[in-house]
């Protein structure tokens, strides 16, 4: 990279047309507007190489949800993999918008579009957006931050505006057919003002965390925003479906205006495709108003801040430089995990790799967020059917105990991660301290991540189910818990090998690991829903108690696996 930058000062768009470039169809594109980037004080030179690497990067870490499929053949481009399957996705999108109520066919298109952006903006770009690592190597060689915060955003709204293509072009086709050719530029436009609302929004909330934290608080702050707004994101789209009773339109009826639906954000980009269909009303109007308007206020007071962004992302290679005081709640689960003295040591050992592993968060936050989100919609849908039943409160205390199981799905994930870690070399401090029990190792490890990521979530859901459920509520939570520590034990030790944990670096090379996991997760939610509908229906403790017993006979034996089945070859790392 430093011999590619070298002699950036002295390049013009016309050197790099048999570079061998990465996606050059996209580099002529900015060719063309090089003066307009020019008059924003950007050094286009500067930009137009890092906006080249970028993409080269980018393109061998298979950015996207072609990350998690297997692109080993030659001729497999991974953005072309990516763009397929989320056509795919938007093909079934499209199929709100074939008939029904023009309103809520709109809104509700709009949410789940909404939904499917950002959370794309959270789980496969932040990588690249929150990357501090080529600030430093970037700067000293001249490189303004307002030019590499203008490449780091071309590249990442670059591959968010194919992603939102292939999502939301599909849609336009029913749009045009049902309602001619204004509807189909209000759609359009609509489509690009929520692919813009939702890159700026992501901007400017990561802008606000990254200004007033710094140190160990900031990293996780980054992973709690990344969590609540995944979360948020999830029940906001929810709550299109609670509202529909009021929405029961025919295409040819003027939507009446309700003032909460102001409230729910994905309506706003319906707006203008109601403007363009000419049903002028005061809904339409203000909800056409709040997409333009607050978009608008977010890309300027963003633009306006941009070069600080890169400034600020300093603060995730920094460290308070304090020593970390272990408080209550790891010394409790310590001891309620980690019976030797050996063990503990591991155990504090994981813990604190855990702790300082921003990547490690930044992977597994996301997964077990999912995790979180499968509950509350399985809910939401009991509440659905409770309605037409007239129990709905009675559905929700048989169900919610198992709604647990869900957290489950991003735990083998949490697992396989455990592998990789920023300095993998440093493992190697076990081929100078030898080693007297491999598997107290690995459990103390597992041991860690499972009392520091997952049970707490764990336990927040028992606390609400508990609520709801009582006694029996609380009883087979519980027994939901052990069952789950009882499958991360058994997991961790068929996913591991020989090869020492954080003892590998996460690289485009290794990643292809993320497909068999998440065929693991179709059949794990495939399990839990099993598992959920049977205890659901018969609402018993014997059940959950059966549930409870299988786990600690996993555990127990699993105890002995550890101990004599697990070997490292410490000469891999």
């Amino acid at each position: 990279m430093m011999k590619m930058l070298k002699p950036m000062q002295n390049q013009t768009p016309s050197d790099y047309e048999s570079s061998g470039e990465a996606m050059p169809q996209v580099m002529a594109v900015l060719d063309r507007f090089q003066g307009v980037i020019t008059r924003l004080g950007i050094d286009y030179a500067q930009y137009r190489l890092i906006v080249g690497v970028k993409l080269k990067l980018a393109n061998r870490e298979h950015v996207g949800l072609g990350a998690t499929v297997n692109t080993n053949k030659p001729a497999q481009h991974p953005l072309r993999t990516s763009f397929l399957l989320y056509l795919v996705i938007g093909v079934l999108f499209a199929v709100y918008l074939v008939s029904g109520p023009v309103f809520y066919m709109l809104s509700a298109y709009f949410g789940i579009l909404f939904v499917m952006t950002f959370l794309s903006m959270l789980t496969s770009f932040s990588g690249m957006m929150l990357d501090p690592h080529d600030h430093p190597i970037f700067t000293v060689r001249g490189v303004s931050n307002r030019t590499l915060n203008a490449a780091r955003l071309t590249v990442v709204g670059m591959y968010l505006l194919l992603t939102v293509a292939a999502l939301g072009l599909p849609g336009l086709v029913p749009i045009f057919i049902r309602f001619g050719i204004l509807a189909f530029l209000g759609q359009l436009v609509a489509v690009l003002l929520l692919a813009l609302f939702s890159f700026t929004l992501a901007l400017f909330l990561y802008l606000v965390v990254l200004r007033y934290f710094d140190g160990e608080r900031l990293k996780n702050i980054l992973n709690i925003v990344q969590i609540a707004m995944m979360i948020g994101i999830y029940v906001g789209s929810q709550i299109l479906p609670r509202v529909s009773t009021n929405m029961l339109l025919t295409s040819d009826v003027t939507p009446r205006f309700i003032w909460y639906y102001i409230l729910v954000v994905p309506m706003w980009f319906a707006g203008l495709p109601l403007l363009a269909m000419g049903k002028v009303t005061l809904l339409s109007v203000l909800m056409s108003v709040m997409a333009v308007l607050v978009t608008v206020v977010l890309t300027g007071v963003y633009a306006k801040n941009a070069g600080n962004f890169e400034q600020y992302l300093e603060k995730l290679n920094n460290s308070n430089g304090t020593r970390h005081k272990q408080g209550w709640y790891f010394r409790l689960t310590q001891k309620l995990f980690a019976r030797s003295q050996a063990e503990r040591t591991y155990f504090d050992f994981g813990w604190s790799i855990i702790r300082e592993e921003r990547e490690f968060k930044l992977r597994v936050y996301p997964q077990l967020a999912y995790g979180m989100i499968i509950p509350i919609i399985l809910l939401f849908s009991f509440v659905s059917i409770g309605d037409a039943l007239g129990n709905s409160l009675e559905l929700i205390r048989k169900f919610a105990p198992y709604m647990l199981l869900g957290l489950f799905m991003g735990i083998p994930f949490g697992l396989w991660s455990l592998n990789f870690s920023a300095q993998p070399l440093a493992m190697r401090l076990f081929q100078r301290v030898p080693l007297q029990q491999h598997g107290l190792l690995l459990r103390g490890i597992i041991n860690a991540m499972f009392a520091r990521i997952c049970l707490p979530l764990m336990l927040f859901l028992l606390v609400i189910f508990s609520a709801v459920g009582g006694v029996k509520g609380f009883l087979t939570s519980v027994a939901m818990i052990v069952l789950m520590y009882a499958l991360t034990i058994t997991f961790g030790r068929m996913m591991f090998g020989a090869d020492l944990p954080f003892s590998q670096e996460f690289s485009p090379t290794n990643k292809g690991g993320t497909a068999k996991i998440q065929w693991l997760q179709m059949g794990i939610m495939l399990g839990v829903m099993v598992i959920a509908v049977a205890g659901g229906f018969l609402n018993s403790l014997i059940y959950a108690g059966a549930w409870a017993v299988i786990g600690v006979v996993l555990i127990v034996i699993m105890g002995s696996g550890y101990k004599n089945g697990v070997h490292f070859d410490v000469r891999r790392v």
